[in-house]
């Protein structure tokens, strides 16, 4: 269950990518290095066991892709499992699937199934696709470290974007300030 995340996304800088962002980095160097869910695998590993459910890759075995006879697979996910799909997609599936699929989300206020399911609809819908060219595997590091290895790759683009943050901060307490007829500690006022 490592993880790894778009450089252009974590410093939200499109600069990183020669301002074009397409759907996938031209170069394995445009991502984080691989990290691990830390505390969050933990998290996800007791609601498994509390509810009766599949582990992650008896899970995609069962409900996902029977046909994948690995211990392993790497997944693109749009974080939050934000998509469109077509009704012929979703129609490709029998019914049955989606019953079982909903039978495992049904007994639980915080099913595991769930978190399961945001990082594997694409999967369901258009089946296992190599979507962009990754960084080779390697033993995956903490988050705190990759997003400090990124910073450190990307100084420029880390200074710009806390700057931008300072100026939407500065502009937002100038405007409240405004609103409110205070300004610089001055009121106004007939």
């Amino acid at each position: 269950m490592n993880h790894l995340l778009r450089a252009a996304f974590c410093i939200s800088s499109t600069d990183l990518e020669a301002s074009s962002v397409t759907a996938c980095p031209k170069e394995a160097s445009q991502w984080s290095k691989w990290w691990d869910i830390g505390a969050f695998h933990d998290f996800i590993a007791s609601k498994v066991e509390s509810q009766g459910g599949e582990q992650v890759m008896d899970f995609y075995h069962k409900f996902i892709n029977p046909r994948h006879v690995g211990r392993e697979v790497t997944i693109s996910v749009a974080q939050g499992a934000r998509f469109a799909v077509s009704r012929a997609s979703v129609q490709s599936r029998p019914k049955a699937d989606y019953e079982r699929l909903l039978d495992t989300l049904s007994h639980d206020l915080d099913p595991y199934s769930g978190y399961f399911m945001e990082w594997m609809w694409s999967e369901l819908f258009q089946g296992h696709q190599e979507l962009c060219p990754l960084p080779p595997k390697m033993a995956a590091i903490s988050h705190p470290m990759a997003m400090d290895e990124l910073a450190q790759r990307f100084p420029e683009a880390v200074k710009r974007h806390y700057a931008s943050i300072e100026l939407a901060q500065a502009q937002t307490a100038v405007r409240r300030s405004l609103q409110s007829g205070v300004f610089g500690g001055i009121s106004g006022g007939v």
